[in-house]
């Protein structure tokens, strides 16, 4: 006997549900059924019917004896699974003809992505998708061109602004089966002639070419410099002023202590805010406790809070004046806002040269005011504790002076020698200093 495939004299077209491996049947008479295979005729086994049943991968075949009119039930099984990859196969039965075709469920097996046709870029330059073809696969097979479907972790006019390598996301979801793949695009920083050097290595002159590089929209400085970069910097000696102090001739290390954050007096370039905040390390040497110290006002007061105390001239004269004229130069004029006195008012200064207020040391304030100096924000340098510990040179840690006045009394708030914040201390009492400043 020779089986052929199904469907001769059959009412209705035989069909096979492969998603639900549930074949339904109407036909006249079955004999010797099997399941073939028809680029393996071996793949298959040879079924057997037990009790008017056959089995289909333990699924029942249901038909309809038309002979009789009535419903029958059959079931039938394989020795070997059934696979997309086995090929067409048919249920045959003696005397039959066109085979019926089981249609295997097409599903997404993975993406590919062409690369879009622009990949380096200038750092702020606009993303641009142009090229990018997305293809989807499928366990059939066949593929298709789904771009407009797919969606991208960048898209179309995004501004790029990390430099280096930049991982692009491609994301493409059917029928509930999500699939991804992914392209590099380079970020450059921006094009200019300047030279680019370290914060700690560059000659004062190549900083300042940096600086109006950057401040031109050639550059972005970020990008080479970064908050704790330090550089060593020759302080010249400091003759005594109205603060009681002197100070040798010594080597500071300056530290970049946070990106922008402070108001510029004038603009450059339009820019409004500085590049960075820059601050000394550890305090000044000292030298003599009496002569190396100083205190913030010569008389007990703190009336007019730091606008009007002797430590903000010294800062901002003879502090200034003793740093190296080019690396002087690097400086802008920014605003500080402090409390001008106990309570919650404060004022605006303008400095070169300026102490940390309470709250750009901790985050927070302790001491001084909380509205007076709500404005005011943390140093990146500073959210690291240990960084507020100072040292004038080798010596063991010390008590420094904040610009930040208390807020129940007419004195200043210190930070102390394990990087804490203390009370308030007299306005004349002798302590150590750390000046920043704003490029």
């Amino acid at each position: 006997m020779v089986n052929k495939p199904i469907n001769k004299n059959y009412l209705e077209t035989s069909f096979i549900d492969f998603d639900a491996e549930v074949l339904e049947k109407k036909y006249l008479n079955k004999k010797d059924p099997s399941i073939h295979n028809h680029e393996n005729e071996n793949v298959l086994n040879k079924l057997t019917e037990s009790n008017s049943t056959l089995l289909f991968n333990g699924k029942e075949l249901c038909g309809i004896n038309h002979n009789h009119g009535s419903m029958k039930t059959i079931t039938f099984s394989t020795t070997e699974p059934i696979t997309v990859a086995d090929g067409e196969i048919v249920m045959v039965y003696e005397d039959s003809s066109t085979p019926p075709p089981i249609t295997p469920t097409k599903s997404l097996t993975e993406i590919t992505v062409t690369n879009p046709t622009k990949t380096e870029y200038i750092k702020n330059e606009i993303f641009d998708t142009s090229g990018i073809i997305v293809t989807a696969h499928y366990n059939d097979g066949t593929t298709a061109d789904v771009t407009s479907s797919a969606t991208l972790s960048h898209s179309s006019g995004d501004v790029l602004e990390n430099v280096g390598e930049n991982t692009i996301t491609v994301t493409y979801t059917e029928a509930e089966v999500t699939k991804t793949t992914t392209f590099i695009i380079t970020v450059v920083g921006q094009q200019s002639s300047v030279e680019i050097v370290t914060w700690a290595d560059g000659t004062d002159e190549q900083l300042a070419a940096m600086l109006d590089a950057h401040y031109a929209g050639q550059i972005d400085i970020n990008d080479y410099w970064h908050v704790g970069d330090e550089r060593v910097v020759h302080l010249s000696a400091m003759e005594a002023g109205s603060v009681f102090e002197t100070h040798v001739a010594q080597d500071v290390t300056m530290v970049l202590m946070n990106v922008g954050g402070k108001e510029l007096v004038e603009p450059i370039n339009e820019k409004n805010e500085c590049a960075f905040i820059v601050g000394q390390k550890n305090v000044l040497a000292i030298h003599n406790y009496v002569s190396e110290d100083g205190c913030m006002n010569k008389t007990d007061t703190s009336n007019g809070g730091w606008d009007g105390c002797n430590r903000r001239t010294w800062c901002n004269e003879i502090y200034r004046n003793a740093l190296p004229v080019t690396f002087k130069s690097l400086f802008k004029q920014h605003n500080n806002v402090t409390a001008d006195g106990a309570g919650s008012s404060n004022k605006t200064s303008t400095d070169y040269f300026a102490l940390p207020s309470e709250k750009e040391v901790f985050g927070s304030t302790i001491c001084a005011d909380s509205t007076a100096e709500m404005d005011n924000k943390q140093f990146a340098y500073y959210e690291v504790s240990s960084n507020r510990i100072k040292k004038p040179g080798a010596g063991k840690a010390v008590n420094w002076y904040t610009r930040s006045l208390y807020s129940y009394g007419i004195r200043f708030c210190l930070v102390s020698p394990d990087g804490t914040t203390t009370s308030d201390v007299l306005a004349s009492r002798i302590y150590s200093i750390a000046p920043f400043g704003v490029i």
